[in-house]
This record gives structure tokens, sequence and C-alpha cells, in this order.
């Protein structure tokens, strides 16, 4: 005599494409369990079907591990930058020109009108952090070596703070 459960299948393939996956899941499982304890497997490979559709769909969503790219934005180095471009991520090239010996200086991205010290040094691969006077605006700074003997500076957005203005009545 056979002690596996009597399912019809009807019943598994209604509970299958219900509204409750869970409760197929577990109807599925316990019915593959019931057959393969018994060596019976009338309904083995559609209970091992619906089992292996489902669990997927069940199975919990991993968190992601990293932060979504930001999406950056690249800027002409003579171009006007709109306030509405300074965000974080946004990239602004500056040609130089060359201060002392050792530095070089351009026109920072937000206001054209103040200048930044750049070491010479950083040609190598290096970068250095620099805030606005005015704005409060943060930006690594690093050289890029042109083929012309020349350096372009590479500004991206850190750092920038909405500030919030109101008139007095």
């Amino acid at each position: 005599m056979s002690t596996a459960p009597q399912i019809p299948p009807a019943g598994i393939e209604t509970a299958a494409t219900g509204r409750q996956l869970e409760r197929a899941y577990a109807f599925a499982e316990s019915a593959h369990k019931a057959y393969e304890a018994a060596d019976e497997t009338p309904y083995h490979s559609l209970a091992h079907t619906i089992v292996a559709a489902v669990a997927p769909i069940l199975a919990p969503v991993p968190a992601p591990t990293a932060e979504p790219p930001v999406q950056r934005l690249h800027v002409a180095v003579d171009q006007t930058i709109p306030p509405s471009w300074l965000v974080q991520g946004c990239t602004i090239d500056r040609w130089t020109e060359p201060a002392t010996r050792v530095r070089l200086s351009a026109n920072m991205p937000c206001h054209d009108d103040q200048r930044v010290l750049i070491p010479l040094a950083l040609v190598d691969g290096g970068e250095i952090l620099v805030t606005c006077r005015s704005c409060a605006t943060g930006y690594t700074v690093e050289l890029v070596d042109e083929e012309d003997g020349g350096h372009r500076a590479r500004f991206t957005i850190t750092y920038h703070e909405v500030t919030l203005s109101r008139k007095k009545p």
C-alpha cells in the first residue's frame, strides 16, 4: 500500500497558478518530498518543475552591494557653465596658464573671475581638493597632459550646497 498522499494533478496546477506563491511552493515541495520518500513518481517531475519554477520567484532579492554609478557630465574647456549644471559628479575642463615655475592657474568653473593655483606635480597623477570662496562648491582637481605640451585642469564637483535665500518683506 502506498504511503504517498493522493494528489490530483489539478491540485498541483491550481496551487501553482494561484496568487499565493508561498502556498504553491510549500504544497509542491511537500508533494515532492512525499513521493520521493515513497519511491513513487507519478507526479514527481511535475512537482519538481513547480518547485524549480517557484523557488527563484520566492528567493530574496540580494541587496545592492555598491551604489549605482553617477552619471557624469563632461563640459568643454571654453563652455560657460550654468548654475543648474553644478551637480555632484559633473566634470569640467579648463585651460591652464603658467603662474610660477611650479604652479599653473585656471579659472574656477563656477566663477570665471576667480582663479585657482594648481601644483605642476599633479601631472604625474595626483589630485587636490579645492573649494570656491564665493559659493562653497567643492572640487577635486587633476591635471591632464595635452599633446601640444600644455595642460588642462579637470575639475570634478564633489560637493555642491544649495543655498536658500529669502527676500526681506
